[in-house]
């Protein structure tokens, strides 16, 4: 049980380090169309 809370939490952990990495690639893309 307790490794599959630790897996799932690497993976939560993983998931939102690649949902930040995407919102700052569509933010610095956003701020080319705007300059």
């Amino acid at each position: 049980m307790k490794k599959c809370s630790e897996l799932s939490s690497l993976f939560l952990s993983c998931g939102l380090s690649a949902f930040f990495k995407g919102f700052d690639r569509a933010a610095s893309r956003t701020e080319r169309l705007m300059s």
